[in-house]
């Protein structure tokens, strides 16, 4: 993250960030990112298959 917007980590690792979105459409609403820029979850780049477990590992941790 920048910093330029608070935000409320909800999970981190070295590779994927997990935190409430700041102005949520659903009570709980979390947004899970690499924090690599990647185009899309087809495309993560070297991350790969890895980087995509990650995510998705984070997001049901959530």
């Amino acid at each position: 993250m920048s910093g330029r917007t608070p935000a409320t980590v909800v999970a981190e690792t070295d590779a994927v960030l997990a935190f409430e979105h700041t102005r949520p459409s659903y009570p709980l609403h979390i947004v899970v990112v690499p924090k690599r820029h990647t185009s899309s979850l087809l495309d993560l780049g070297e991350g790969g298959e890895a980087l995509l477990t990650e995510v998705m590992r984070i997001f049901m941790d959530c």
